[in-house]
């Protein structure tokens, strides 16, 4: 909570915000709003009122972050931060699946990073998210380091370059593309 606070408290009045906790289903805790003075207090009063319980529905948690950036028409960075354990125990369970609807964010222009939390956390599931949702991945075997991660995030969403560029491969004869890390 004191990581994400922080990253409110780095927030500026032309940057948005929303707020998705999952356990067994996913909440919308705050839709997507705009930072300001006003919304920073109901903003720091949402992450206060979130409990850890139940399951991990990561594929509701994503389809619900991804059914707010459906009515968001802005033109700035979207990024989906995705902190969990990755153990994937509730709705959608399969690593391809939810690898797909991390690739649908891309259709929104925006990326899905992954943050992998604790010891026993599903590395293989976190890296692919971020793989598929064009983002980065990152563990975390405490929270100390949480509130770096979430800085860093913020600063590379502040500081695109090129947000649709595109990549052609041709392989020449005889060479076949077997995979590109998910792209």
């Amino acid at each position: 909570k004191a990581a994400i606070w922080d990253v409110l408290g780095q927030l500026n009045d032309n940057d948005r915000f929303a707020l998705v906790s999952f356990a067994d289903n996913a909440i919308v805790q705050s839709p997507l709003v705009n930072v300001s003075a006003g919304t920073r207090s109901y903003l720091n009063n949402v992450v206060s009122s979130i409990k850890a319980s139940g399951g991990t529905n990561m594929g509701d948690g994503l389809n619900a972050a991804l059914r707010l950036l459906e009515s968001n028409h802005s033109s700035s960075a979207k990024k989906i931060l995705l902190l969990s354990d990755g153990q994937a125990n509730q709705g959608i369970t399969n690593p391809e699946q939810l690898a797909q609807i991390a690739a649908t964010a891309t259709q929104y222009g925006a990326v899905v990073s992954s943050i992998g939390m604790g010891l026993g956390f599903n590395e293989t599931l976190m890296a692919k998210l971020a793989d598929y949702g064009m983002g980065h991945y990152s563990y975390l075997e405490d929270l100390s380091g949480l509130a770096a991660i979430l800085a860093r995030d913020l600063n590379d969403s502040r500081h695109i370059y090129a947000n649709s560029s595109t990549l052609e491969i041709n392989p020449g004869d005889g060479v076949q593309l077997i995979d590109a890390g998910g792209y």
